[in-house]
């Protein structure tokens, strides 16, 4: 099981967590699963907005026996990705750890977009990775571009000043 998160929004989570999935489907002759507590993994496949239930309804029924299976609840999202959606109500994250038990009886690579924010430890202890999403700052983008400009015009002058140097034969 691999998480993805990060610690703000707009890092690219869902797009890194999609991708990943979506490898894994295509390498793994039995799929994949992806699990979205984000809310976003529908928009970046392509797919309408799921309207049944979802993880956060799993996580909110209070009596163990109650609960539907995960199975259940996963859609087909291509041939060969499955997916649990996030739901519609608010995520009760006291039930994490029954929630990856029930995970594990997928028995496929599973990637979970976590969004932002640390995840839950229950989470994090059980995953195989986890992935902490970061994107450098519009400054240290722009310190970049400019370093490597600086450093491209620094060679260029040293490759013309070697090439007039006389050589000693």
């Amino acid at each position: 099981m691999i998480v993805c998160w990060s610690v703000k929004g707009g890092s690219g989570t869902t797009v890194v967590a999609s991708t990943l999935a979506l490898v894994h489907a295509a390498q793994s002759s039995r799929g994949a699963l992806i699990v979205d507590l984000a809310g976003d993994v529908p928009a970046v496949l392509g797919l309408a907005e799921p309207t049944g239930i979802g993880a956060s309804e799993w996580l909110a029924q209070p009596e163990k026996s109650a609960r539907m299976s995960l199975q259940s609840i996963a859609i087909q999202a291509t041939a060969n990705l499955q997916m649990i959606s996030r739901g519609a109500v608010s995520i009760n994250s006291s039930r994490f750890d029954e929630f990856c038990a029930s995970l594990q009886t997928f028995d496929l690579p599973i990637i979970i977009d976590a969004g932002c924010g640390v995840p839950d430890e229950a989470l994090i202890s059980r995953a195989s990775s986890s992935l902490l999403i970061t994107r450098p700052c519009s400054y240290c983008q722009a310190s970049l571009i400019a370093l490597t400009v600086l450093a491209k015009n620094y060679f260029q002058k040293l490759v013309s000043a070697h090439r007039t140097w006389p050589s000693h034969g």
